[in-house]
């Protein structure tokens, strides 16, 4: 029926934008959990490492103003997989460089498909959802961005202490290139595209 079909994909969409917002942290907090064995291995000095840092939050910062633009002109969807995935691949360049370029330029690129993930899967929300019951679904939804800090530092740490700082990169990218692909083949947009009705506010 109508009813349980729009309930079917209302968990569906609240699952997979909680996972993918859950899963940029995965190739985001890892650079900051290494960073200390890159200044041994590498020879990279606390400056470089901060350098680096620095250009992410900037990059970062005005990839949240066009990711915005790109999600309403190209659909949550594929911003978000496009996203995820890229922002896999940056981290596992990084995962395999050496020299402060390279490095330099994968974290920044990196910063720039993060800034995709949270007004796209909000967006990718928002649809499903009247106004009366949005506050309480996204306070539950929210819980993505605690836990995904949490799970992505200790599994960088894990990942260093036992494989060493490179895996620390490649183990969670293709996690985060795997969710996108998700993202990309089972995100439904809005109830219109699966032939339901909008949602009437107070109905859902």
């Amino acid at each position: 029926t109508p009813g349980r079909s729009l309930r079917a994909l209302q968990v569906r969409v609240f699952a997979l934008t909680w996972v993918s917002y859950a899963s940029y942290y995965l190739t985001r907090k890892n650079f900051s959990v290494v960073k200390a064995r890159l200044e041994e291995d590498l020879g990279l000095s606390l400056t470089e490492l901060g350098g680096i840092e620095t250009a992410y939050l900037a990059v970062y910062a005005i990839g949240q103003f066009v990711s915005g633009s790109l999600g309403d002109r190209f659909g949550a969807r594929k911003v978000l997989g496009v996203g995820m995935i890229g922002s896999a691949l940056c981290a596992w360049s990084l995962g395999a460089s050496s020299l402060l370029w390279p490095i330099g330029i994968a974290f920044a690129l990196n910063a720039a498909f993060q800034s995709t993930g949270w007004s796209n899967n909000v967006k990718a929300m928002t649809p499903w959802f009247s106004r009366e019951r949005r506050g309480l679904v996204m306070a539950f939804w929210s819980t993505n961005f605690q836990v995904g800090g949490l799970v992505a530092t200790a599994l960088a740490g894990y990942l260093l202490v036992n494989f060493g700082w490179r895996l620390a990169f490649h183990i969670p990218a293709t996690w985060v290139a795997t969710a996108g692909a998700l993202v990309l083949l089972f995100l439904v947009e809005r109830p219109q595209d699966a032939g339901l009705e909008p949602v009437v506010e107070g109905e859902d």
